[in-house]
């Protein structure tokens, strides 16, 4: 089934997801919710409870699959009509470029990790207050933890792009900023940019500013664990240009804050890395002692003369990629050039035996004069056989006389 109009064009499992979104929001809004004593956010904001669909901490171990379904799931038409929007835009950029069975992949791998995450925050929500409303009176819903994921895939994929927001403003998703301001005013498009070096920090502070001041709550939560779970998948388990993981120092994680703060985060970072690694969170790097770091060679160790195959950086790795459509577009024209070739030497063919093939008209006697000779030879026999009986019956009649 295909999406009508310019829709038509999204690939199948951004398709999915969107008809999955619209389906389950609708169905959610038919569901009664469930009479619960205790006020919470869900409660208050939301129409109730309804843990069918949508990750309630009471009710996920006895409905696991609300960690899927919950990411798939608005209960507010604003943000529903935001959202697919959003889903629809992004979904189709990355399903073009990963291809539909590993986009398909990373989206339920980065919405079940968040929604346990959430759940797991709130249930620590409620051993540090002992507040039931953790439990019963919050549930967790939205397509907000997979698109803060995909921007944070975005930033990995093309550091270097332009994001126009409502042709007013723009932010370049980026790494580091190599080059002085460059906010300017189009003329032509009448487009303000301004230039960011890291969207997904932007995305995090606004989140974070908009918790604190008491204006959101789970959706905190959300979005931030959805950017986590992208990036600790794409930067170690995704396979991507024969490659698992993404161990440019672009993408690392002190990448997303501003220059000024990467000093302080790198030792942090390294403390984490490494832990994790020990307990077997995350694989260590390849070719590396087993509590080397993320961000640098390991204490004391120089680093090694030669990259190897998970430290390419991404310069190396656009260059590939470049390579390789260049490559492609060769070998795509010179089979142009051979099936035109092929399509030539048929046409000569076919004119070269045109002459030989029976035709009408004036061609007809040439072709059967061969054929034709040993009857005129007969032809010219008898006509000479006949002329003699002729003129002897002639010389009889003569002599008879």
């Amino acid at each position: 089934m295909r999406l009508p109009g310019p829709l038509g064009t999204v690939p199948p499992v951004t398709q999915a997801a969107a008809l999955i979104t619209a389906a389950l929001s609708a169905l959610m809004v038919l569901l009664p919710a469930l009479e619960v004593d205790i006020e919470g956010d869900a409660v208050a904001s939301a129409g109730g409870i309804k843990p069918l669909l949508a990750a309630v901490p009471s009710y996920v171990l006895f409905r696991p699959w609300t960690l899927l379904t919950a990411g798939f799931v608005e209960t507010r038409l604003v943000f529903f009509l935001i959202n697919i929007s959003a889903l629809l835009f992004m979904g189709r950029y990355f399903e073009n470029i990963w291809g539909s069975r590993e986009f398909a992949k990373y989206a339920v791998i980065v919405t079940v990790s968040t929604y346990t995450a959430t759940t797991l925050m709130l249930y620590v929500g409620y051993a540090a207050t002992l507040d039931l409303s953790f439990l019963f009176g919050t549930q967790a819903n939205g397509l907000g933890g997979l698109l803060c994921g995909l921007v944070v895939a975005f930033k990995q994929a093309v550091p270097e792009h332009t994001i126009v927001l409502l042709r007013l403003v723009s932010f370049r998703a980026k790494a580091r900023r190599r080059s002085g301001p460059r906010d300017w005013l189009r003329a032509a498009s009448l487009t303000l940019r301004r230039h960011a070096q890291q969207l997904p920090s932007i995305i995090f502070v606004i989140h974070l500013v908009l918790f604190l001041l008491g204006l959101i709550h789970v959706s905190f939560f959300i979005e931030t664990f959805g950017m986590v779970a992208s990036w600790i998948y794409i930067r170690f388990y995704k396979m991507q240009d024969g490659i698992r993981g993404d161990r440019s120092e672009t993408f690392s994680f002190t990448s997303f804050f501003p220059d000024a703060m990467q000093p302080v985060l790198k030792p942090i970072s390294t403390v984490v890395y490494r832990f994790m690694v020990k307990y077997r969170l995350l694989p260590p790097l390849p070719g590396r002692p087993l509590l080397a770091d993320i961000e640098s060679p390991a204490p004391g160790q120089m680093p090694p003369a030669l990259p190897l195959s998970g430290e390419i950086s991404d310069a190396d790795r656009r260059r590939a990629l470049a390579l390789r459509s260049v490559e492609q577009r060769m070998q795509q024209q010179q089979q142009q050039q051979q099936q035109q070739q092929q399509q030539q030497q048929q046409q000569a063919q076919e004119q070269t035996a045109a002459p030989a093939a029976p035709s009408f008209g004036a061609t007809e006697p040439a072709s059967a004069s061969p054929s034709a000779s040993p009857s005129r030879g007969l032809s010219a026999a008898a006509s000479a056989a006949a002329s003699a009986v002729a003129s002897r019956m002639h010389s009889r009649a003569n002599t008879g006389a």
